[in-house]
């Protein structure tokens, strides 16, 4: 019966991975539209948006499989993490209301070296 529990143990800690942890590294995004560019996840939790020429800088934070980012400890945008494996996520932006808005999907998929 303690060889069965400890399994379960692991299986339940192997399932809460750490979801900011799988986050760090750069990303390709790509929206609905096919528009997109780089994400750089950084470990002190700065996060660099490059876009054609529009470059911009968040704060990142992971709260419930929730994407927050956050200028000027404010959050600017809420998504919803679906992360399909760990090479490959889905962000859902949240309204105001923490629903998933109509078509606003970015796709990430982690740079290979």
């Amino acid at each position: 019966m303690k060889k069965l529990s400890v399994l379960w143990l692991l299986l339940l800690l192997v399932g809460c991975g750490n979801a900011s942890s799988s986050l760090e590294g750069e990303w390709l995004g790509t929206d609905k539209n096919g528009g997109g560019g780089r994400v750089t996840f950084n470990e002190d939790h700065s996060v660099l948006v490059e876009m054609g020429l529009l470059n911009t800088s968040y704060q990142w934070d992971v709260e419930d499989d929730i994407l927050l980012l956050k200028r000027n400890d404010k959050v600017a945008y809420k998504y919803k993490i679906d992360q399909q494996n760990k090479d490959n996520i889905t962000l859902q932006e949240l309204d105001e209301e923490g629903k998933v808005g109509e078509g606003n999907d970015i796709q990430l998929n982690r740079k290979q070296k």
